[in-house]
């Protein structure tokens, strides 16, 4: 069963956290123009990425429906981040790039929100997640109504956004800690992460592959096609993968609690496939609702937010709506390559698609492609790619029982 009460906290968080980003880049569209909102696009890509790796994928341990195991899977992760990002803080300060500062420090607070999130999934503390999700954006928002005429000269608006990252992620992390504490099990031992191997082993790589859905275009096109189509493109991808990342952040988090507890409960009626097609069927819905409108309104939203200038980002949005779509449906329900604790079919599905999408790109490379047409081929291969996932992600669920549940295992 669906628990609605708290997919609606957990979605309403995390459209709260998208509007939020998405009027902060209007404020930098509008503002500082196209060549800022790429550099802004780029560090945001890149910190967000870093942070994702921070910590080897340990902190995926930390998704369990026992919350002792998922504070002490905490305790272990945060241990090893410090120790990642000392040595990157380290490396930073020898390359002399300064600039680069702005982005570990976001890293590392992208590491502790997806970190403490995790454990905070395992107590269902929603309402804690939802907040926590958008009050970064929304202290970025307030920093920009209180310049109201715009950044002042040698102030950095990603080093602003990173700072505040920052604030929110240390105070999930002062609670986190705080509230764990009764559920300590001992000091942190190399046993944990000998026991939670699987997440580097077969999670990391698979995490390498997915990163050329998400960021392969956003390098490319800088590096291939002009500042104005690089501009264009970040706004809408941006504007098109709002939805996708809230329903895979609100949406997925629910479903991967529904799914342990009903592998913990040893449910056969239905089981994992059940709660799947559930989810499946809803999210199938709200795919196609939002085709149809975003289809149809984007080019007006886009016109009214951003200006007439922006106008033809409308043509990239539709080039890139067919993955959208698909994966509005398929991005929640990854979730159960980790719930049924399938890492190594993860790690070979996610190396599969990575390939696809990465010919596709090099066939628009090789072809000559303007950056519109290259972004459709690469979206049709996206959709194909999602729509594999599907499948396979469906037949993962019929065949999960409680042995596969990651609950209980050592941490």
């Amino acid at each position: 069963m669906i628990r609605l009460a708290h997919s609606a906290a957990s979605l309403g968080g995390a459209i709260a956290a998208q509007a939020s980003l998405l009027a902060c880049v209007a404020w930098l569209g509008r503002a500082q123009g196209v060549a800022a909102l790429g550099v802004f696009g780029y560090q945001l890509a890149l910190g967000t990425f870093g942070g994702t790796l921070l910590a080897l994928r340990y902190e995926l341990a930390c998704v369990s429906d026992d919350p002792r195991a998922a504070f002490d899977a905490l305790r272990h992760a945060f241990v090893l981040a410090c120790g990642v990002a000392a040595l990157i803080a380290l490396g930073v300060a020898a390359s002399g790039r300064a600039d680069l500062y702005p982005v570990v420090l976001f890293g590392c607070a992208t590491w502790a929100q997806l970190a403490v999130g995790g454990y905070l999934n395992s107590l269902r503390r929603y309402g804690w997640i939802a907040a926590s999700r958008a009050a970064a954006n929304l202290l970025m928002l307030a920093w920009l109504a209180w310049l109201a005429g715009g950044a002042p000269a040698g102030v950095d608006a990603f080093a602003v956004y990173a700072i505040a990252h920052a604030t929110v992620a240390a105070l999930m992390l002062g609670y986190a800690l705080r509230a764990g504490r009764r559920d300590e099990t001992g000091p942190v031992a190399r046993a944990f992460f000998v026991a939670q191997c699987r997440y580097p082993l077969y999670i990391l790589p698979s995490t390498l592959c997915a990163a050329m859905q998400t960021y392969a275009l956003s390098i490319a096109i800088p590096l291939w096609f002009d500042a104005r189509s690089a501009g264009l493109f970040a706004l809408a991808y941006w504007l098109g993968g709002a939805p996708v990342s809230l329903l895979g952040q609100g949406v997925g988090a629910v479903f991967r609690r529904d799914a342990l507890a009903v592998l913990a409960r040893g449910d056969e009626n239905g089981g994992v496939a059940d709660l799947y097609r559930r989810y499946a069927l809803g999210l199938a819905a709200l795919a196609f609702a939002y085709g149809g409108a975003g289809l149809l309104l984007v080019r007006p939203v886009v016109e009214l937010g951003f200006g007439l200038a922006w106008a033809d980002a409308a043509a990239f949005y539709r080039g890139l709506a067919p993955c959208f779509i698909v994966q509005m449906v398929y991005v929640p329900l990854a979730q159960v390559f980790l719930v049924v604790g399938a890492q190594r079919a993860d790690l070979l599905f996610q190396c599969g698609a990575g390939l696809a999408l990465a010919a596709a790109l090099a066939a628009a490379w090789l072809m000559n492609l303007s950056a519109l047409d290259g972004v459709r081929l690469f979206a049709l291969a996206g959709a194909a790619v999602a729509g594999a996932g599907l499948v396979l992600t469906y037949g993962l669920a019929r065949r999960a029982t409680p042995r596969h549940s990651i609950v209980g295992e050592p941490a």
